[in-house]
């Protein structure tokens, strides 16, 4: 097993009530390995390896498993992870580019049902990040596919996002002919 399953283990195994490990702290060591510490790992990683890892494996869990169950957990420390883990995932956003073409739906989608469903306010904003770095990349191939996940419940997710893009001149609502219900 390679230090990044170990590490995705680890932070899965967070989510236990006596768990001593710290969330956090774990993103960190993942985000060292996969953007480029190098003194992390000795070889250079696959990306494609990396990126059904972080998420899409089943074994180890991966990222969005991660925030998936951790959604309504309240611990402090679990949040401040969940918080790292959104951040991490829109540095990984920007690092690869296009190369995460594959992957923005799953990203997407997982991202902005969670942004639904979270209870803190600043995991809430925080889970947005990842879906503001893959519009404003222009990484959306997939309009369609973009607006009737948004349409499936209110648009505060984008309106938020569109605030939060207005500098670089992105008007979502025309961009996915968005009605609010």
């Amino acid at each position: 097993m390679d230090v990044l399953e170990r590490l995705l283990y680890d932070l899965y195994s967070c989510l236990d009530e006596d768990s001593l490990l710290e969330a956090k702290i774990i993103i960190q060591n993942i985000e060292l390995i996969v953007l480029g510490d190098s003194n992390a790992t000795s070889t250079p990683l696959d990306n494609e390896y990396v990126m059904n890892l972080l998420f899409q494996s089943e074994t180890p869990p991966n990222i969005l498993k991660f925030l998936n169950s951790g959604v309504r957990h309240k611990d402090k420390v679990i949040t401040q992870g969940k918080i790292e883990a959104y951040k991490f995932i829109a540095k990984y956003i920007i690092y690869l580019g296009l190369q995460v073409e594959s992957l923005v739906l799953v990203i997407f989608n997982n991202c902005y049902d969670m942004f639904r469903h979270e209870e803190s306010k600043e995991v809430k904003q925080n889970c947005l990040l990842p879906i503001k770095k893959i519009l404003s990349l222009g990484l959306v191939r997939n309009v369609t596919n973009i607006q009737s996940c948004m349409n499936r419940s209110s648009n505060s997710a984008l309106v938020y996002i569109e605030k939060s893009l207005t500098p670089t001149n992105i008007n979502l609502t025309s961009l996915y002919h968005f009605e609010a219900k």
